[in-house]
């Protein structure tokens, strides 16, 4: 059985790029979200939870990824893989306050995410 992926992605380019790549690795994706205010209720809500979080870390509305991050950990024992255009201090300074899996720069080299996804899996 495929491995689920939920992916958080305010712009919807880069959303339906990254499913793409997931669904041609052979993964499925279980949702897409753009809020951040949303992710607790779908996660809540889903028969099967995600194996594997793929989030940007700055999406629309109020809460970024990394609080996301931060509000899943929490409750949940889900990997957090963050994927952001962002490579300043700050912004890796606020990643490093949440247990991920890996910081991964924009644009996503596909590559080294089918081997972070095998790595994360057991599947190397």
């Amino acid at each position: 059985m495929p491995k689920n992926i939920l992916i958080i992605e305010d712009e919807v380019f880069i959303s339906m790029m990254l499913e793409d790549t997931v669904e041609k690795f052979g993964y499925k994706v279980l949702d897409k979200l753009r809020y951040g205010e949303e992710v607790m209720e779908k996660i809540d809500g889903y028969k099967n939870k995600p194996d594997l979080i793929c989030s940007d870390i700055y999406l629309a509305g109020e809460i970024n990824g990394i609080e996301v991050a931060k509000l899943v950990k929490e409750k949940y024992d889900i990997p957090i893989i963050f994927m952001s255009a962002f490579s300043d201090e700050e912004t890796i300074k606020e990643a490093k306050e949440v247990d991920y899996y890996d910081y991964m720069f924009k644009p996503i080299d596909e590559e080294k995410f089918l081997q972070t996804l095998k790595k994360l899996f057991g599947e190397e």
